[in-house]
Formats: C-alpha cells, structure tokens, sequence
C-alpha cells in the first residue's frame, strides 16, 4: 500500500470538509496544497519536495486570498438599541421565573427576554420597568401586577392588546 498516496488524499478530503463546515477559505488552500502534493507523489517526486510543494501552494493561496475573503465575508456588527431600554415599561407576555428561566416582555411588538430584578416570579400580563440589561436579558422590576389599575394609560392599552 502506498502511505504517502493516502496521506495526501486523507489531508485534501479533511481539509476540503473543513473547509465547507466553516466558510473561513483557508482550509481550501491546504486541501488545494495536498492535491497539488499528491500529484506530484504520482509523479514521482521526492517526498521532501512533495512537502514543500504543499507549504508552497498553502501559504501562497492563503496570502492571496486571506484578505480578499475577509472583506467579502465580513458582517457589519449588528447595533442594538437595549441600553435605551432600561427605564422604559413593558408588558409581560411570558410569566418570568428566573429559577425556570422563562420570561419574555414586549413593547411595541418587539419581544425580549427578561428576567427578574428581584429574583420574584413575575406573571404574564403585568406591567414592568427596565432596570438593567444582564447578558441577553433585560433585568426588570415589577410595577403593576395583572388586572391592577395603571397610571401609564399607554400601558393598560398595550396590556389589553
């Protein structure tokens, strides 16, 4: 059996996988180096040549494109607007119960998930402030519970809705 024939083919099949799991166009270039190897190998090139064959097409490719292929690939980071949300009243549309981890608020149909301040359950429908933003959740305190008269006429509507 001959080893370094299957070496090379074990090295371009990895690298190709790779290569398509992550999008990154690096791993295309050692998958390219080892084909190129490979054919040199069925050849009869010395296997030291082979190798340098590989390192040679590899960082070439890579210098060439790397660049190129980030700018393409590039996403522009997404803002977000939740630090202008701590002070604002929301109405909870999942009851909020930090040892289950559930817990969802909306305003303006955009719904986020929250938790609570005060570690306290709080139930679907109430009225509740932004304190703080904690992670990927909106720490809030309760203000009103369900069904109790609200001052923020703005809020009952949404809490009706």
């Amino acid at each position: 059996m001959d080893y370094i024939l299957v070496f090379w083919l074990i090295v371009a099949v990895i690298a190709f996988i790779i290569e398509l799991l992550s999008i990154q166009f690096f791993m295309f270039w050692l998958g390219v180096g080892a084909v190129a190897a490979l054919i040199s190998h069925l050849v009869g090139v010395d296997y030291n040549y082979q190798l340098v064959i590989f390192l040679v097409i590899a960082v070439i490719g890579i210098a060439l494109t790397r660049s190129f292929a980030k700018s393409i690939l590039k996403e522009e980071p997404k803002k977000s607007c939740a630090p202008s949300l701590v002070g604002e009243e929301m109405r909870v549309i999942q009851t909020i119960d930090n040892f289950k981890g559930t817990g969802q608020v909306e305003r303006k149909g955009e719904v986020w998930s929250a938790k609570s301040a005060e570690d306290t359950i709080i139930e679907k429908g109430s009225c509740v402030r932004v304190k703080y933003i904690e992670g990927v959740y909106l720490a809030v305190k309760l203000i009103k519970e369900r069904g109790e008269k609200m001052k923020n006429e703005k809020m009952k509507k949404e809490v009706k809705k």
